[in-house]
């Protein structure tokens, strides 16, 4: 092979590895916004909608941890969300 296709499969390679990351960041964050409504449902702490749409928007994985340490012990959804 020359240089060029070396290059573009170096270059492939890195994009797919980027990729998978980002795939699977978006993953944890998803997983960690479910195990948080999971906990709010079963304690019926009953989030707003705005606390809902906080939540669904947050992208954030170091908050949404916060967010699931305080919804362990909360004894309001607004418990959880405070900043």
């Amino acid at each position: 092979m020359g240089w060029n296709t070396d290059f573009i499969e170096r270059r492939l390679s890195e994009r797919r590895r980027q990729l998978f990351q980002q795939c699977l960041e978006e993953g944890r964050i998803q997983a960690r916004r479910e195990d948080i409504v999971q906990v709010l449902d079963t304690y019926c702490l009953g989030p707003t909608s705005q606390q809902i749409s906080e939540l669904a928007a947050c992208v954030d994985l170091a908050r949404l941890t916060l967010w699931f340490d305080r919804s362990l012990t909360a004894a309001t959804a607004a418990d959880v969300f405070e900043d």
